[in-house]
């Protein structure tokens, strides 16, 4: 028995911390204890459970328990989703659903430096051409203005685009219950 919840420990930590990992072994040491006391020998009850397949059911379940970073738990949900060869085509587009996220941002940060670079040149280059500092003055208020709107919605966008992920993240693990429930009541 504690070898099993030694290797249970070690493999469980690849995938989870150092806590969840030890909430799952005092679950799994419980069970077993309970099945001993039962009258079950150690053989018979860990022939019933494998460990990659313990931490396979265990991943979505401490994850959702859990509100911790959700670009970790979407790497967990990666993890879970390519283990299982019938979810590979979901977890490709979780990748790229990823991806295009994250690309997505950092186009965000780009834009928003080189409007702040152009703003720069642009009032420059009005000084060289206008005369006045009045027409100059209310150029760059325009410029300003536009930056802001610029700047608004990219956060609104990319407020959007962490929620819309959180959400997926959440729709994904609530697909992989309700089939694992569906395979437990077969």
């Amino acid at each position: 028995m504690k070898q099993f919840l030694k290797e249970l420990k070690s493999n469980a930590r690849k995938f989870v911390d150092k806590k969840e990992s030890e909430e799952l072994v005092t679950y799994y040491q419980e069970i077993i204890t309970d099945r001993l006391l039962e009258g079950e020998s150690i053989e018979e009850i860990l022939k019933d459970y494998d460990i990659a397949e313990v931490i396979k059911e265990a991943i979505p379940q401490i994850m959702r328990k859990t509100p911790g970073n959700v670009f970790k738990t979407m790497f967990k949900i990666l993890i879970v989703l390519f283990s299982t060869p019938i979810l590979i085509p979901v977890a490709v587009v979780f990748l790229v659903l990823i991806i295009v996220a994250i690309s997505l941002f950092i186009t965000f940060i780009a834009v928003g430096i080189a409007i702040v670079f152009s703003l720069l040149f642009y009032t420059i280059e009005i000084f060289q051409y206008t005369g006045s500092f009045s027409k100059v003055l209310g150029l760059i208020s325009l410029g300003v203005i536009a930056t802001t709107i610029v700047f608004y919605f990219s956060y609104l966008l990319s407020y959007g685009l962490y929620y819309g992920l959180q959400k997926l993240t959440k729709a994904i693990l609530g697909v992989i219950f309700k089939k694992r429930g569906q395979h437990e009541n077969i």
